[in-house]
């Protein structure tokens, strides 16, 4: 019969995990009515009351634009395209071209609204996808040339046709969307766009007590000149008519 040896068991103690930094706190004075500091020494620091204030009051430094150029760089800021070039650009492609395409839309188009550019943005992307679908329809024929079987010189491209007319007609049904997508983002764009200038042009109803900045000249001012009319001449009054006392024979001078 074999015996076991015994096993002692030994419970590790926890360790207790220190920060690696020292933490320094100051206790306020009981006189005084500041808020406490506290400080961290070591390669992490808090900002202080001083350097809080200090920032504030520097950023009220800044103003922004003054003049009217300066408004409205700082107006279009906000309206920079959307398109990162770095994803919309493939290998092949150059980004450059790209951003020489965005830049020329957003100087002929200028939108003005979120919504108008994104409708810009959507232009590039529509003709950045038919020159890729373009670049890829003439390698794809070139493609085909090269690895089709015995291909005649003078009817390779009917004999590529006829062998893979349906990858052709797949790459044009892409080339169409392309297109559809350009002329409906160039239509609603031009709608946005006439909506906004004819909002700007309409001039609003004065407010009732409003009195405006600039006022007519009245010198200047021609009003018509009224016509004077001659009186006609009143009619002859009227006398009024009495009727007449009739005379009696009786009253008669010959009958007396």
């Amino acid at each position: 019969m074999s015996v076991r040896p015994a096993v002692k068991l030994v419970h590790a103690r926890p360790h207790i995990i220190f920060p690696a930094f020292p933490t320094t706190y100051t206790f306020p004075n009981p006189e005084s009515t500041t808020p406490p500091a506290y400080t961290r020494t070591g390669s992490r620091s808090m900002a202080s009351l001083k350097q809080i204030e200090a920032n504030r009051r520097n950023s009220k430094k800044s103003t922004g634009p003054r003049t009217p150029e300066g408004k409205a760089v700082s107006r279009m800021n906000a309206l920079t395209t959307g398109i990162d070039a770095e994803s919309q650009v493939i290998r092949g492609e150059d980004s450059q071209t790209l951003d020489a395409l965005t830049l020329e839309y957003h100087q002929h188009h200028q939108p003005a609204t979120p919504e108008e550019r994104s409708l810009v943005d959507a232009l590039v992307r529509a003709e950045w996808l038919q020159r890729r679908l373009a670049r890829a329809e003439a390698e794809l024929w070139e493609y085909e040339m090269q690895t089709t079987y015995q291909v005649r010189d003078d009817v390779a491209v009917g004999q590529i046709f006829a062998a893979r007319s349906n990858i052709f007609i797949r790459l044009q049904r892409r080339i169409d969307a392309a297109e559809r997508s350009f002329r409906l983002a160039l239509r609603e764009l031009e709608r946005v766009q006439k909506e906004r200038k004819t909002a700007e042009t309409k001039a609003p109803a004065p407010e009732i007590g409003f009195v405006p900045d600039s006022l007519p000249n009245l010198e200047n001012l021609s009003l018509p000149v009224p016509t004077p009319q001659t009186p006609s001449p009143l009619p002859p009054p009227r006398l009024p008519e009495f009727p007449l006392p009739h005379s009696s024979p009786e009253d008669s001078p010959e009958r007396a």
